[in-house]
């Protein structure tokens, strides 16, 4: 196995994960858990650049940045930041790219900021 061909395996891997990372987002929003979540984003700035899904990263940085500066204000946004995980999940899941920066939803939020 080529070391592109192990990539492309990992990277497949952790979209597959994807929807694991988007329940452990909902339960930390069910409990208003503003450092867990935090957290999530944290780990999808860094695992997504890592995995080559630089859009999973721009969202987990914008929102753990956001988050630690306007705290529980933030709390009602976090859905948007699902949808968005969604539908960064599927396009990848379909082997197609994913422009977060083209996605109405993003640029609403980041509007908000």
């Amino acid at each position: 196995m080529s070391m592109e061909d192990l990539l492309k395996e990992l990277q497949l891997e952790y979209i597959q994960s994807i929807p694991e990372k988007i329940k452990e987002i909902k339960e930390s929003l069910e409990k208003k858990d503003l450092d867990s979540l935090i957290n999530s984003y944290h780990k999808l700035k860094g695992s997504g650049k890592t995995y080559g899904l630089d859009e999973v990263s721009i969202l987990g940085q914008f929102f753990e940045t956001w988050m630690r500066d306007k705290k529980e204000k933030t709390l009602p946004f976090v859905p948007k930041s699902v949808e968005i995980l969604e539908r960064i999940f599927t396009s990848r899941s379909q082997s197609k790219p994913y422009a977060i920066e083209s996605d109405p939803e993003y640029q609403k939020l980041i509007s908000l900021k």
